[in-house]
């Protein structure tokens, strides 16, 4: 088990899909916490459960960076979701607002649009 968790987290077996160390160790949490809720049956070991790589199944996805056009994570952040009640800024909102960016619209004016929609009606 050791050996393929080395192999893992280094990427030194082209066959093994590669996961930084964090990673994997959140999968085994998460695969243990899962496993534990079915009364631990039939549970390969380690090693069997890296073999088969089944720990691919248990890896979070990375998030995509958003950006496109100048506009950060950071940006939306500073320029949106800040201004908005916790929550409220949701994908459907996220989705329209690349939407409007992308058909040449200016981030700044559809972002404004968006936060006074969202603000007027969380205020009614």
């Amino acid at each position: 088990a050791q050996n393929l968790w080395q192999a893992v987290t280094s990427g030194s077996d082209p066959t093994m899909p590669q996961a930084e160390p964090s990673q994997l160790l959140g999968a085994v949490i998460r695969y243990a916490q899962a496993t534990r809720q079915d009364g631990d049956r039939f549970v390969p070991s380690m090693r069997k459960w890296l073999e088969n790589r089944q720990y691919t199944q248990w890896l979070q996805s990375v998030p995509k960076r958003t950006e496109w056009g100048g506009v950060t994570r950071q940006w939306l952040q500073q320029h949106a979701i800040s201004l908005v009640p916790n929550g409220s800024w949701t994908d459907s909102v996220e989705q329209t607002f690349w939407a409007h960016v992308k058909t040449g619209e200016e981030p700044e004016t559809v972002a404004q649009r968006l936060v006074t929609e969202i603000n007027e009606r969380h205020q009614a």
